[in-house]
């Protein structure tokens, strides 16, 4: 399964990019994955407790292949564990995504207008969404 069609939803909402936090309550961590505009994706790892904060980010600045196994860039984190990661997309709709044929869903949890802190502004997003990459 590939990445086109949320690519193009995340397009035609005028966004830098769709989030999906993992719904499995047994998880000791908040995971998240965006799924960018022009096609880079980023897993977040955020740990919870009364010193919640980013844990790790791992990139895939080149996305996913045609069959939707995400091309991870191991050197971009440094204590995430990437074999923890999400490694093939094989199920998406209704708001949702399936990787790896889990049962666990990673819901859609936030539409981002834009993500400075991860380098899309409102410039670099209204071009991306509007002329592609």
């Amino acid at each position: 399964m590939r990445f086109d069609g949320i690519i193009k939803q995340v397009k035609a909402q005028r966004c830098a990019g769709f989030s999906y936090a993992c719904s499995d309550p047994a998880a000791r961590f908040r995971d998240v994955l965006t799924v960018y505009c022009d096609g880079r994706l980023l897993f977040e790892r955020f740990c919870a407790g009364e010193a919640a904060g980013r844990v790790c980010a791992l990139w895939a600045r080149k996305g996913a292949d045609d069959t939707g196994r995400i091309l991870w860039e191991d050197d971009t984190c440094d204590d995430c564990g990437a074999s923890e990661a999400p490694k093939v997309l094989t199920g998406a709709g209704s708001g949702g995504l399936v990787f790896d044929g889990r049962p666990v869903a990673w819901a859609l949890c936030e539409q981002r207008r834009t993500d400075a802190f991860n380098g899309y502004g409102t410039l670099k997003t209204w071009f991306l969404c509007r002329f592609g990459k």
